[in-house]
Formats: C-alpha cells, sequence, structure tokens
C-alpha cells in the first residue's frame, strides 16, 4: 500500500495548508470540489492512484481527494503540487502503529493543528503588545517593536500599505521576530494641525523610529505602498537601507494610461479623484463600502473549474475583511485616503531604482488583484542588483495567508545580503 508512512507527511502537509488557506476565504469551496493529486505526487508519496490512503486521507481533512492528469489540475490543485516537494515541516508521530493508518492521520492532523494554534497565539500576542511613542514633525508614531535588540544587526522595517493597521502583519512578524529584531506602525494619515501625512513625511517617519531604536541602518519590508516610502527614504539615506524588499508593491502614476492598472487600481482612482473633487459625496460612499462583504462567487452558476479556483485564491482570507474596509470606515477617513493615495500616485519613484544599490527582492503574487504584478515584475530590471520571485497561487495579502512559507524566502535574502561584502 505504501512505502512507509513518514514518505506521506510532505503531502500531508501540502493537503492541510492548502485547505486551510481555501477555507478561509471560501469555506465551502471543497463541498462541491475535490483536491486533484496528480500521479507523480501520489508516486513520490508513496501511493499509487487506486490505494485506499486516499480515501483516509480525505476523510482525515474533510476533503475529497482523486488523482488526475496534470493537465487537469485548477490553481488549488496545484498549490498541493508547489508544496509536496518540500521537506515535512512536521515531526514524526511516535506511539502509533503503522498498520493502523486512520489513527496515524488522525494523530498528524492531530499535531498540525496544535502548531497552527501555537503560531496564532504567537501572532495575537505581538497583536496585544504596547506600542512605542516616537515624536515626528506634526505628530506621534506608535510603532510595535518585536524581537530582540541585537549589536551590530540590523532591524527589519516594515513599511506597511496607506490606511492599514497591523492586523494583516502579526503572523509574520511573530515568525520574523524569532529571529529578528522587527518594527513596525499604522502609517499616520494627518498631523496635528489636520493636515495631510504626505509621501515625504512618511519617509521621515522611518528615520525618526530608527533614531528612537538607536539604529543607523536596517532591512526594509516595503508592502502595496509602502515601497514609494521606502524609495523615498533611501532618496534621503541611501545608506540606511541594508536590503530592500518589495512585497507586491504599488508602483501606480496618474496619467500613465499605457501601464497595466488592475481594475481595482482603474477603480480607486476615479473615486479618489471624485471624492477629492466632490467631498460631500463621502458620505454615500462610505455606506456603500461598508455594507459589501467579502466577493462570493455562487459556485452553482460559475461552472469552470480552474476560473472559480482562481476567483477564491485571489479573495483574502474572511479574517482581514474588517482590517481591509479600514481605510473606509467613516466620511473622514476616506477623504484622507482619497488624498493620500493621488500624492502617492503623483511621484514617480523608479526614475531612482538605479540608484539603489542594496540588494533587492522583488516578490509578486499570481492573484494579486489589487496591484499589477506585471508592472513590479518589470520594474525590477531596473534595480542594479535585483532578483524577482512571483510567488505561486498567492493574494495580495501573501504575508497573512503564509506567513511561514514567506518567513523562510525573507530570512535567506536577510542573511545574504547581511554577509560582509569582498
Amino acid at each position: 500500500m505504501m512505502d512507509g508512512t513518514s514518505r506521506l507527511l510532505p503531502l500531508l502537509d501540502a493537503v492541510h495548508d492548502t485547505a486551510a488557506e481555501v477555507r478561509a476565504r471560501f469555506p465551502d469551496y471543497f463541498l462541491r470540489r475535490p483536491l486533484r493529486l496528480s500521479t507523480d505526487t501520489l508516486r513520490r508519496s508513496g501511493v499509487v492512484a487506486a490505494d485506499p490512503v486516499l480515501r483516509l486521507i480525505g476523510d482525515t481533512y474533510g476533503l475529497t481527494l482523486v488523482p488526475a492528469d496534470g493537465a487537469t489540475l485548477t490553481a488549488v490543485d496545484r498549490l498541493v503540487e508547489q508544496r509536496a516537494p518540500a521537506p515535512a515541516r512536521i515531526r514524526p508521530v511516535d506511539g502509533v502503529d503503522d498498520q493502523d493508518l486512520a489513527g496515524w492521520l488522525i494523530a498528524v492532523r492531530r499535531r498540525q493543528e496544535q502548531d497552527r494554534r501555537r503560531a496564532e497565539e504567537d501572532a495575537r500576542r505581538w497583536a496585544a503588545a504596547s506600542l512605542r511613542r516616537v515624536a515626528v514633525r506634526g505628530g506621534v508614531v506608535s510603532y510595535l517593536a518585536a524581537g530582540e535588540r541585537e549589536p551590530g544587526r540590523e532591524p527589519v522595517v516594515i513599511l506597511n500599505a496607506l490606511g492599514m493597521r497591523l492586523g494583516p502583519w502579526h503572523p509574520l512578524i511573530a515568525t520574523l521576530a524569532r529571529r529578528h529584531r522587527v518594527l513596525a506602525w499604522e502609517p499616520r494619515r494627518t498631523t496635528t494641525h489636520e493636515q495631510y501625512v504626505l509621501l515625504d513625511d512618511h519617509a521621515r517617519d522611518l528615520e525618526a523610529v530608527l533614531k528612537d531604536e538607536g539604529a543607523t541602518s536596517c532591512h526594509v519590508l516595503a508592502w502595496c505602498s509602502g515601497l514609494k516610502v521606502a524609495m523615498q527614504f533611501h532618496r534621503h539615506r541611501p545608506h540606511g537601507v541594508r536590503s530592500l524588499v518589495l512585497l507586491n508593491g504599488s508602483l501606480k502614476v496618474l496619467g500613465r494610461q499605457e501601464e497595466p492598472d488592475t481594475t481595482y487600481e482603474r477603480n480607486l482612482e476615479n473615486l479618489c479623484r471624485a471624492l477629492v473633487d466632490r467631498p460631500s459625496s463621502a458620505s454615500a460612499v462610505v455606506r456603500v463600502l461598508t455594507g459589501q462583504t467579502v466577493a462570493d462567487m455562487d459556485p452553482t452558476t460559475e461552472l469552470d473549474p480552474h476560473r472559480f479556483a482562481e476567483h477564491v485564491l485571489a479573495l483574502p482570507s474572511r479574517d482581514l475583511e474588517h482590517e481591509i474596509r479600514r481605510p473606509f470606515a467613516s466620511e473622514s477617513d476616506l477623504i484622507v485616503y482619497a488624498h493620500q493615495l493621488l500624492d502617492f500616485w503623483s511621484v514617480d519613484v523608479l526614475g531612482h531604482a538605479s540608484s539603489v544599490h542594496a540588494p533587492v527582492l522583488c516578490l509578486t503574487s499570481e492573484f494579486d488583484r489589487i496591484v499589477s504584478p506585471e508592472r513590479m515584475e518589470s520594474a525590477a530590471a531596473r534595480f542594479p542588483d535585483a532578483r524577482l520571485t512571483r510567488i505561486p497561487g498567492a493574494s495580495h495579502y501573501v504575508m497573512y495567508d503564509r506567513p511561514e512559507e514567506l518567513s523562510v524566502v525573507l530570512e535567506k535574502f536577510i542573511d545574504e545580503s547581511s554577509r560582509p561584502t569582498i
């Protein structure tokens, strides 16, 4: 039946992680759809296509597993294919008779769930942590400092997207803080004099946080609109950036009709322009936006399994609904957000890319529907020392969905960037 239960562990991790990620977006996805596994993946795991172990694994994870030809795999199915070759994350389970396969599978699933709950507890601990405060021009930045300071080791600074709190970041912060000092904050909206906090102000906020930490340089992880803050900071303090990770970065510039805006970017620009021209419309816009929920596609009306799988993977986790709505929570929030975005979009930071000699890692998500992966991938060539990776099957919020996987990529890059140059 099987060539040793240990050969199954990488496959079980892949099935567990994929099922959890998909259900976080669309809980009923697997009620009508099986999870297809290629015969090659099954063979590597010591399973033949007709093996009853497939039914036992499916029963353990509450889904139906079926062998399939590689050409028929959906984007969800391919996630298992991509994850299965990785080394097993879970330790071998002792104390269960290998002949009791059902009992062994249940024990593995129980261990996986324990690990998941432990990671969630770590994230909640940082979510509840006290913030440090540093005075900046026109106000105060309240920032989270996670992990221990180490002499001679630069902190990792997360540059968040406009309008966003730290909720989407806590799982990754908890993971990175095991080895690094991690600094993150919610971008300021207005000054104490009710002026909008613009791009240059955000770059100076980063400088103030570093000074408060006693750090002269850092590893920057910039997400979405945070990319432009990173570039502006580098323009002012090039030696303050030891390495630069651009995660699903927003490079949108107003008036560039030839560039590949997403539908979301085009609609958001129209909304921002309308709000700036007619602030009185904010009330109606807030009522519409706050009445919406994460979009569900009716599986009975979407017959194409490939399109449906891609739609689901592009969705954010339902746990993030409140966080994502945050910029649209009130009329005043929405108007500030519109002014800040138009300010960011008025600046083309790529002209400075050739001056960034620090190592750069450009990360895009395959199913990012918020910002254009194509634009970021095209821009990577503008940096002297850049590498580019597209994360298969990922959404705009990959740092929330896959903190462990992303931390492996980030820590490898940071370690390489921290080595002394010869």
